[in-house]
């Protein structure tokens, strides 16, 4: 169960950074807060066992005008003894092209604790990358390209594309840094679909089935999304395996939206 939030991250940050890049509006604004619950199959039946926020706010860096986005989750102090998470993603990234300048992770599950770190120097298309255990710092240099994005920034990036563009089962294939490494990720443009959001009632919502294979993608689709079909394009819903089960996280609140 350690990586039960690694997974829940995976899942929904990389998933949206698998639409393309072109036709940007931005879907979003300082002051946005969503709040999701996350939950377990326990003794047959959905259980809540943790929370998940991601926060936009505004930031000024060495005159440069950017977005502060906190990615935070957080298991319910009940279910501590069991697992317990404590775990903050968070990128800035610039107000106008979405691409990020840093990203920070910040893990602790289970008593496993280690930080990372991403500075992207555009400039050179190179970005450092710090592994901290234990007070112990391993530094690297990861090459990207231009698409290249963290795993909050992509998110964000990709929110203010026009997802109208893609026809049902069309595959996109992307490359996104995680761990330090650059992963491929296939994603399945599945159409749109009304499903129940707390607080909203059916809500008609784009659906994407999830794959870091493709041939996956082709057999089953066990790892879904969907995000509201209007232009901010919120995530409401993803459902999700993992080694020991399934997983979802559903919004529950919306805050700084026209929600």
């Amino acid at each position: 169960m350690i990586n039960y939030f690694k997974t829940i991250f995976f899942a929904l940050l990389v998933t949206f950074s698998s639409i393309g890049f072109s036709q940007q509006t931005q879907a979003f604004k300082a002051g946005e807060t969503l709040r999701y619950k996350g939950s377990y199959v326990l003794s047959g039946l959905w259980t809540d066992i943790a929370e998940l926020k991601l926060e936009v706010s505004n930031f000024t860096a060495s005159g440069k005008q950017l977005y502060s986005i906190k990615a935070s989750a957080n298991t319910y102090t009940a279910y501590d003894s069991f697992f317990k998470i404590r775990d903050v993603y968070q990128s800035w990234i610039d107000k106008t092209s979405l691409k990020p300048f840093m990203f920070t992770r910040n893990v602790d599950e289970g008593g496993y604790k280690f930080n990372i770190k991403y500075i992207f120097k555009r400039a050179t298309l190179q970005a450092k990358y710090d592994y901290t255990y234990k007070d112990v710092t391993k530094s690297s240099i990861i090459t990207f390209t231009e698409e290249t994005f963290d795993l909050v920034s992509v998110m964000y990036y990709v929110r203010s594309l026009n997802m109208d563009n893609y026809k049902p089962n069309q595959l996109i294939n992307l490359t996104v840094i995680i761990d330090g490494k650059l992963n491929k990720v296939a994603l399945k443009y599945k159409g749109k679909e009304n499903i129940k959001v707390e607080g909203s009632g059916n809500t008609l919502c784009h659906k994407f089935g999830i794959s870091t294979d493709n041939k996956a993608l082709e057999t089953k689709e066990t790892n879904v999304l969907w995000l509201t079909a209007d232009a901010q394009k919120i995530p409401v819903l993803i459902e999700a395996d993992i080694p020991v089960g399934r997983i979802q996280v559903r919004l529950v609140e919306a805050l700084g939206t026209t929600r």
